[in-house]
């Protein structure tokens, strides 16, 4: 994959693919440019997501690490570069049809209908974010052979897609909308953000006193809190950051 343009274009100081890595993560943390510079891969043999899950990474799919300098909010990048990559696949479903059951995932996932199809992952060091994002593209495999359901959009569209001009078309609005939330935080990303995270019911989970209570996310803040409905129909508001989605 040539990414001559794309560091051109997105003014990188390093891009390199590489056809299998053990994780886009790791590699980023080999590298001794400054930011931001790109690492793409074909296959990962150890692609990683949340507390260390693993994350399947077969050829096929779009694997890729953006590091950028560190910004604040911190907390709120996961869900806003799920939001640009979610905000690009439907571009890509332009059938309707296609894009309904398209949703984000607390708190960095994609999912479409019950079925994860990106998931996100973001790691802060010397003063850097590296933004690991995992695409789904032309794998295919049975229903059910994962314990973690998952599809790809082949297997949602039926077509097969170009890894360099999708890999192209996503990242830009990543990169965008990274100095947006730099410049005009979170709440320029609110309004978006909420529509595409509340249009289903979003099972959520959290730690108090050692237990673990399950519950559904209602609503989110521009400061980093979770709004979330209990069984008992008791609501809480609790720091973004506690808040664990459901698999």
């Amino acid at each position: 994959m040539d990414l001559t343009n794309i560091k051109e274009n997105l003014k990188l100081s390093f891009a390199e693919y590489l056809s299998s890595v053990s994780s886009t993560q790791d590699i980023a943390r080999q590298v001794e440019e400054p930011p931001p510079y790109l690492i793409v891969a074909g296959s990962q043999e150890k692609g990683r997501g949340r507390f260390g899950r693993y994350w399947l990474s077969a050829e096929g799919g779009l694997y890729f690490t953006l590091v950028i300098e560190n910004l604040e909010p911190a907390w709120a990048v996961p869900l806003v570069v799920a939001y640009s990559v979610y905000v690009e696949l439907r571009r890509v479903l332009i059938s309707s049809a296609l894009q309904y059951g398209l949703f984000l995932k607390w708190p960095n996932d994609i999912y479409h209908n019950s079925a994860k199809l990106v998931g996100v992952l973001v790691e802060s060091w010397k003063n850097k974010l590296s933004i690991g994002v995992g695409i789904n593209v032309n794998q295919e495999w049975k229903i059910g052979e994962y314990p973690v359901p998952a599809t790809s959009l082949f297997m949602i569209s039926g077509r097969k897609y170009s890894l360099s001009e999708f890999l192209a078309e996503v990242l830009p609005p990543i990169f965008t909308n990274m100095e947006a939330l730099r410049k005009q935080g979170f709440t320029f990303f609110l309004d978006d953000v909420r529509e595409a995270l509340l249009a289903y019911g979003q099972p959520v989970q959290f730690k108090y006193k050692n237990q673990t209570f399950k519950a559904t996310l209602y609503d989110i803040t521009d400061n980093g809190d979770a709004l979330v409905n209990l069984a008992s129909g008791k609501r809480l508001k609790l720091p973004i950051m506690k808040v664990l989605g459901v698999n």
